[in-house]
């Protein structure tokens, strides 16, 4: 989404569903580095890595310190994505860290009637 000021126009809203390729850590630096002037940034179905999660998380950290520069954003769409525990528990602190859940993101979950299945079949008769 663009948005027009003192005729500049400037992106506000970022939408990034490829599953295709996945965020590795240099792609999620590149987007860190927008925090600063979009609002919005959708990743759902995404593939994130833990590097790229841990650039997230350093760019909010690296905002309190003493000549961060402010994050402008207010929103970090992850839901659908494939996320390790770690990547959740980074999320998870972010959001503690801010006040507010500037990321959205959605644990998968497991079917419990398959969980202790051993069979690759998943029928009913497991």
């Amino acid at each position: 989404t663009l948005q027009m000021r003192r005729e500049r126009r400037r992106l506000v809203h970022l939408i990034f569903q490829n599953s295709k390729y996945a965020v590795d850590e240099m792609m999620g630096e590149q987007f860190a580095a927008m925090f600063t002037s979009i609002h919005k940034i959708d990743l759902r179905r995404c593939q994130v890595s833990d590097g790229a999660i841990g650039r997230f998380s350093s760019m909010f950290i690296n905002e309190k310190e003493a000549g961060g520069s402010p994050v402008a954003l207010e929103k970090l769409d992850l839901s659908e994505c494939v996320l390790s525990q770690e990547a959740i528990d980074r999320c998870t602190e972010i959001n503690r860290f801010k006040l507010c859940d500037i990321v959205i993101f959605k644990p998968l979950e497991v079917p419990t009637e398959n969980k202790n299945c051993l069979c690759s079949c998943y029928r009913s008769s497991c």
